[in-house]
């Protein structure tokens, strides 16, 4: 069961109070008892609440497995550096074997007769330059097309290579792709995120970037106990937004 996230569930919250208020002022017009119009309040604001949550913390969701995977593929990168080439080609070989394309090995590439396909692989902290893909490109014998898989390509490489034609490029997503696809992903260290605390929480909140959106929220806070029932509590809420806007601009230190 996935945790509903901290900073989700106060934004909830939050929208439960703001709707709770909306919806009682515009309910009470039509209901004369309190009792009925709360009650009707408090239904329609948890399932505004609810929608809420449900909807971002569907997105959030989306963000951290997008994350998580982006790490995890940094992290096999890291691990393809501190292989041998012998041992990456038994990675690559247990991929061809299992999907069963026939292949040859030879001087450390991949031969494919039957597409007539020569397959390099240069995975290196640095980006492979231009004349590391010529020098593939020059190895590859007559007739065979060129393909090269690398975690990174330098500027340039790419666009020399757009005139010509049988020469390819993959990234080491997609031979971390291929392999998670059919199971084949080595053990390999990945770098645990540390917990969120709760005084990360409150300081991605008071961050300066945030001042326009305290004022705007103090100001429609502020304007709405001009016309709501609970005129105290908005004019009250109102005021502390506008406060932090202004302790968030003024007095907030720059990191």
């Amino acid at each position: 069961m996935n945790k509903l996230k901290l900073s989700i569930a106060l934004d909830g919250a939050f929208i439960f109070g703001i709707s709770f208020f909306i919806y009682y002022a515009v309910v009470k017009q039509n209901l004369y008892s309190i009792l009925s119009a709360t009650i009707c309040s408090v239904v329609l604001s948890s399932l505004t609440a609810f929608l809420f949550i449900l909807i971002f913390s569907y997105k959030n969701r989306k963000r951290v497995d997008e994350i998580a995977e982006n790490e995890s593929v940094i992290a096999f990168s890291n691990y393809l550096y501190l292989l041998k080439d012998s041992e990456i080609i038994s990675l690559i070989s247990s991929y061809l074997d299992k999907i069963e394309k026939p292949y040859e090995v030879k001087k450390s590439a991949f031969h494919f007769k039957e597409e007539r396909i020569v397959l390099y692989f240069d995975f290196t902290p640095d980006k492979t330059t231009l004349s590391t893909t010529l020098r593939f490109y020059k190895q590859t014998p007559k007739g065979y097309k060129t393909t090269i898989i690398s975690c990174e390509y330098n500027a340039g490489v790419k666009e020399f290579f757009s005139e010509i034609n049988g020469v390819s490029f993959y990234t080491v997503f997609d031979l971390y792709t291929a392999l998670k696809s059919e199971k084949l992903l080595p053990n390999y260290p990945v770098k645990e995120k540390k917990n969120f605390s709760v005084n990360k929480l409150i300081g991605r909140f008071l961050r300066r970037e945030n001042v326009k959106k305290f004022f705007l929220w103090g100001a429609v806070l502020t304007l709405f106990s001009t016309v709501t029932y609970y005129k105290v509590f908005y004019a009250v809420l109102g005021t502390v937004f506008m406060l932090i806007a202004v302790y968030l601009k003024f007095f907030k230190p720059k990191t």
